[in-house]
């Protein structure tokens, strides 16, 4: 499935809403996202917009992510104030969804790319990695995180996600519930 003019179009929309920070980082992860395409076997042209367009979102205001929550009718939960690191993933998917052809598959990969979830698609655990493995990210876990991707998703899923959570909590943060699930499920998949 080609996406040629729905890509011009996200790449467009980033482009006048989101820094140039940001856009760059969009473009490493969608260049991270077609590494791991064509060992995975995954259609590029889906992985490519998906990838570009995961951050569609993140850098609206409160105060606009929360008119687009209310007048969208998108799930009222994320409304709450330990929500909001996280929503610009489900305004994302959902605009993506609206303007721009997006599967559910596609839009999920969006929703879901901060925290993971249980029974993650291929193109979800991609997405996944490659916004947290892009080569602009130089944490120390990164490296082991990137290697073990090329060879496994699950097992770089499983690492991946037990060094985010180990992150948070060390934040003093609270651990999102789609996380521990993702991992609980990731775990007893690959015993």
């Amino acid at each position: 499935m080609a996406f040629d003019r729905e890509l011009l179009m996200v790449n467009k929309k980033l482009k006048s809403t989101v820094s140039p920070q940001r856009y760059q980082h969009s473009i490493r992860v969608m260049k991270k996202a077609l590494e791991y395409a064509k060992i995975y076997n995954i259609d590029n042209s889906v992985v490519k917009i998906t990838a570009l367009a995961h951050d569609i979102a993140r850098e609206m205001t409160k105060e606009e992510s929360y008119r687009y929550i209310k007048d969208n009718k998108l799930p009222q939960y994320l409304l709450d104030e330990e929500n909001y690191p996280l929503i610009h993933g489900a305004i994302g998917a959902d605009i993506c969804k609206k303007n721009y052809l997006f599967t559910e598959d596609m839009s999920n990969a969006i929703r879901y790319h901060t925290t993971g979830r249980k029974n993650m698609s291929i193109l979800e655990k991609i997405i996944y990695l490659a916004d947290k493995n892009e080569d602009g990210r130089n944490y120390p876990s990164v490296y082991n995180q990137r290697e073990l991707a090329l060879k496994s998703l699950n097992n770089a899923m499983i690492l991946t996600l037990k060094n985010s959570i180990h992150f948070t909590i060390q934040k003093h943060n609270t651990v999102n519930n789609y996380s521990l699930e993702a991992l609980h499920f990731l775990q007893k998949t690959e015993e």
